[in-house]
């Protein structure tokens, strides 16, 4: 028999005990029965190629998009709210804030916290930054100070000026989504 003539037998059967496929769905993944368990692990695998076929479908394109992005606001937003407590010590108030606050604010400190405390939003901010090609950050020493031009504060001197505060060149690298390459000398 043909492929096209088990999907006539599945669909006849659904139609006959009164489940469309999206309901047929929807009761598989909330059965706990064992002898669902197997076609239900098997839906929990294929999940992402099923959605990528949703995507690719003409028709369904537009609603796979407009959810997605639904949803993966909502997880940035549930992150930024999980990063403004005051466990991560990103929170301070700018009015009453010290200069020691302020100068320890380090910004290795809160990419550290946002990658662990945000790993989605800081998915989707390397994203960001490194979608213009010619424009992708390069990769960087850890420590290594960078120009920030008019928002730096300091003269931070012009791009090829270092300032090796121990004299040391090398130590581990950090990679363009925030990792480190331990044991790399360049």
């Amino acid at each position: 028999m043909s492929a096209s003539h088990h999907i006539s037998n599945i669909i006849h059967c659904m139609n006959e005990n009164g489940l469309s496929p999206a309901g047929f769905i929807q009761q598989l993944l909330n059965s706990k029965e064992p002898p669902h368990r197997t076609a239900r692990e098997s839906l929990f695998r294929h999940a992402p190629g099923v959605c990528k076929v949703f995507y690719k479908c003409t028709e369904t394109k537009h609603v796979v998009v407009a959810w997605s992005i639904s949803i993966a606001k909502r997880t940035m937003c549930q992150e930024v709210e999980e990063l403004t407590r005051k466990k991560y010590g990103l929170h301070f108030k700018a009015k009453s804030a010290t200069a020691e606050q302020q100068e320890g604010f380090m910004m290795n400190e809160i990419v550290t916290t946002i990658w662990n405390g945000g790993p989605y939003l800081w998915e989707v901010v390397m994203a960001l930054l490194n979608s213009i090609p010619d424009r992708c950050r390069p990769t960087l020493f850890v420590g290594q100070e960078m120009d920030l031009g008019e928002f730096g504060g300091d003269d931070m001197g012009r791009e090829g000026d270092h300032d090796d505060d121990d004299g040391e060149e090398g130590g581990a690298m950090a990679d363009n989504d925030g990792g480190r390459i331990e044991g790399s000398t360049h």
